[in-house]
């Protein structure tokens, strides 16, 4: 608690009889530990004779307060303000008395011919503050916890008539008409620097000024699309760990005589995950609303209308942030990618300041030098430092703030990983599993309720403080919600919300056609009937689904083959579009178990004898024995995980694209340069690391060239992508691969034709006899182009 009074001063708690506290004027100090059965507010009294104490004042509400201490007689006053701020860990209360110039509130009487009698409504009249004619008196509130509306009798002098009215001072620039005897009487609220002011006139029209309508100027800037790409260096391999796009950027500013208008819209949001080509959710974050009809409706659109007239405290008219309702899909693996290069980043800009300590050795290093140091050169009295009170924010007045509900659709995903073969093996199953199984989330919604303010007058700080306590409160309700979505016990939220949909149509459809007439009405009936089951049954086959996939996931764990795992993750990124590809995808997911769970006993065991020895066979032919069990048992549960799938998404009509805005960018050679970003090599690039299920995953893209062989048959076209370990050809038309060559395996490239590429291979093989590979290109260019290429690699490799 500060005294800033001039006057000595009291506290206690609300509920109590003790003084906790007495401050002398300029004095601070540490209240102590408040009683947990009594409510965390506190009383004030000055320190003088004949005063009473005060209202409680909330401590923990961050904000100011204007509150009223009056003396015993009721006759004098005192305006008070209490301003409870925070920093870091501490609470300020800051006491101090309303100064000339900065009253938070006051009436002023601009009437010649009556008294003003005013006070908080509710309170006893006898403690009415008088307002002479012609004269200005600060307002403060008796009662800080009652409602704060102001009870004023205006006395005529001449016919000593008396009018009562009840006014408030956030009805800003709202004019009141009060009777008085024959004649009427003009309030109205506004701002005058950080005071609120109540002011009393005989005409209407002296109250509020008149302002144009025209706009004097304005400045419209719209930008289809914005690109943002974040590319990190931090791995041993350059990475674009995600791109952002923003479409429909509009950004407006319009000048008025007494406002200025300023708006941003954004027509659509996409943040991809670009780190990795193998992800369930490459869409990290979308909004992308459909038109209403002709109306176009923003994703994002925030609009801040900013009066022109107020010159001592900026005062916005209207705040309004609205946003349409998120799809947030977000995998382990990505918040693992940020978390790193947000820690790479900490570290680069802590080695460019010189200040900072960027490691415990420079800490006690430092420690052993101040040891050392004479006691006069080190600050006095460590344990307890004076901290610095920060002088208090600018304030700034909101007469509407409108903020629009945010509602999330929330995804989560964890993958499951191999089981180390040791002492912990049933620990670490049934760890994995179940943490798989409870923090993966399927469309879990998080609903945060809107907020709308009214005539606020606070620090930035403090607005900060209001809106971050409303939407912590909104995210406690959402709680229950994510712990009814998770996959594990099938995402009853999401069966709840399929069924309702359905049944909300079957009584909505039919009552909207019956008032077009009896034929609509009839179709109305079908549709709605037809939703009814659609939505049931794509309910029924998710949850189903997704109990079976949660389990699945968990007991491939035991396999203990982290290759084996990581080609299932890939086959479940094929999403099953219909009860055909389900049956297909899930057959396949069964013959691959019980191949892989046959064909393990034989080969783990040579695979762990190769690269560690007896121990590593001995593990080999553990991970065998299990996989022979765990494998086909999988396959067959991801049977009845894409079948079921399958059939959810026949009968539903959501759309299944992952509304990636582009695929990742293409990063070239072993440096890894990059340029501007050029959709084909993009395309080839994710491309490259999907072939032969990962056979070229490790490769670095260099560049590719269109091949057409024959000049009368353009359709009959090859690509030849080359990467700095391998020379690859496929099938323009349908992405086939025909052959690869490694590179540390050509010995040269023959120039002696113009029309084609001879490549002169350093070792005989089956497909190649005679030690050459042939491009027929029919084109010079291409053929120096190919040339210059591959003996560009070859001379690295040479170096290297």
């Amino acid at each position: 608690v500060v005294n800033k009074c001039d006057v000595p001063i009291e506290l206690r708690q609300l509920g109590s009889k003790v003084v906790n506290l007495r401050l002398k004027p300029a004095e601070r100090a540490s209240i102590p530990a408040l009683e947990e059965n009594k409510e965390p507010a506190l009383h004030v009294i000055l320190d003088e004779e004949n005063w009473q104490w005060s209202d409680a004042i909330p401590v923990r509400n961050v904000g100011t307060n204007g509150f009223l201490v009056a003396d015993k007689t009721g006759k004098q006053f005192r305006f008070m303000t209490a301003e409870v701020r925070q920093d870091r860990a501490i609470l300020y209360i800051i006491i101090d008395e309303q100064k000339p110039g900065k009253y938070r509130h006051l009436v002023r009487n601009e009437l010649e011919d009556a008294d003003i009698f005013v006070c908080q409504e509710g309170t006893d009249p006898n403690f009415a503050i008088q307002v002479p004619p012609g004269a200005s008196s600060p307002f403060a509130w008796l009662h800080i916890n009652k409602e704060r509306r102001l009870r004023a009798e205006i006395v005529s002098k001449k016919t000593n008539d008396r009018q009562v009215a009840v006014l408030s001072f956030d009805d800003i620039n709202q004019i009141t008409a009060i009777k008085l005897g024959a004649t009427n009487v003009f309030s109205c609220p506004s701002i005058e620097d950080v005071t609120r002011v109540l002011r009393f006139k005989r005409q209407a029209t002296e109250i509020k000024p008149a302002g144009s309508s025209l706009p004097k100027s304005s400045i419209v800037l719209g930008i289809e699309n914005f690109s943002l790409s974040l590319i990190s260096a931090a791995r041993q391999e350059r990475v674009e760990l995600a791109h952002l796009c923003l479409q429909g950027l509009v950004v407006g500013l319009i000048d008025y005589e007494e406002k200025r208008e300023f708006q941003t819209t954004i027509t659509a949001i996409s943040l991809d995950n670009t780190s990795n080509s193998d992800l369930f959710f490459p869409n990290v974050l979308r909004c992308a609303p459909e038109k209403k009809g002709d109306v176009q409706i923003f994703a994002v659109d925030v609009l801040i209308e900013l009066n022109q007239r107020a010159k001592d405290i900026p005062r916005l008219n209207y705040m309004k942030f609205e946003i349409e309702p998120l799809d947030l899909r977000v995998e382990e693996q990505f918040i693992n990618v940020v978390a790193d290069f947000t820690t790479k980043v900490k570290a680069a800009f802590a080695s460019h300041n010189p200040g900072a300590l960027t490691s415990s050795e420079q800490f006690f290093n430092i420690r052993d030098e101040l040891s050392k140091a004479p006691t006069s050169q080190i600050v006095p009295d460590w344990k307890n430092p004076v901290i610095v009170l920060k002088e208090s924010e600018g304030l700034i007045y909101i007469e509407k703030l409108n903020i629009s509900p945010v509602k999330v659709s929330l995804s989560f995903l964890r993958k499951s990983k191999a089981v180390e073969a040791n002492a912990n093996v049933l620990f670490q199953v049934f760890s994995n599993t179940l943490g798989v199984a409870i923090s993966n989330l399927d469309e879990a919604p998080v609903n945060l309720g809107g907020l709308m303010l009214d005539n606020i007058v606070d620090s930035t700080g403090g607005i900060s403080t209001k809106l971050g306590k409303h939407y912590t409160n909104e995210a406690l309700k959402s709680i229950l919600p994510l712990l009814f979505s998770i996959n594990i016990i099938g995402n009853p939220v999401g069966l709840f919300s399929n069924v309702s949909t359905g049944v909300k149509d079957l009584w909505a459809k039919p009552k909207e056609g019956f008032r077009k007439g009896p034929l609509q009405g009839g179709l109305g009936v079908v549709i709605g009937a037809s939703s009814l089951v659609r939505n049931t049954v794509s309910g029924a086959f998710n949850s189903l689904g997704k109990i079976t996939d949660s389990v699945s996931s968990g007991i491939s764990a035991l396999s203990m083959d982290q290759d084996y795992m990581e080609q299932r993750e890939r086959m479940k990124m094929q999403k099953a579009r219909d009860i055909k590809e389900g049956l297909e995808q899930g057959t396949k997911s069964v013959l691959s178990g019980f191949e892989k769970g046959f064909t393990g006993i034989f080969l783990k065991p040579i695979e762990g004898a190769s690269k560690e020895g007896v121990g590593g066979f001995l593990k080999g032919t553990f991970q065998g024995l299990t996989g022979l069990v765990v494998k086909p048992v999988t396959g067959i549960l991801d049977f009845a995980s894409k079948t079921t799938e399958g059939f959810k998404n026949t009968t539903s009509t959501k759309n299944l694209n992952d509304g990636l805005a582009r695929l990742p960018r293409a990063f070239y050679g072993v440096e890894q340069h990059y340029k501007t970003y050029i959709e084909s090599d993009a395309e080839l690039t994710v491309l490259l690391r999907r072939l032969e299920e990962g056979k070229f995953l490790r490769d670095h893209y260099v560049e590719a060239l269109s091949v057409i062989p024959d000049r009368n048959n353009p359709n009959n076209a090859f690509i030849l992508l080359i990467s700095f370990e391998h020379i690859l050809y496929l099938s323009q038309q349908d992405r086939k691969l025909l052959w690869h060559i490694p590179t540390v395996k050509i010995a040269n490239v023959d120039t002696n034709t113009p029309d084609k590429v001879t490549i002169v291979l350093t070792e005989t093989s089956k497909k190649n006899p005679d030690r050459q590979v042939v491009i027929v290109t029919r084109d010079q260019r291409v053929t120096n182009h190919i040339i210059t290429s591959i003996r560009r690699i070859l001379e690295d490799i040479q170096q290297s």
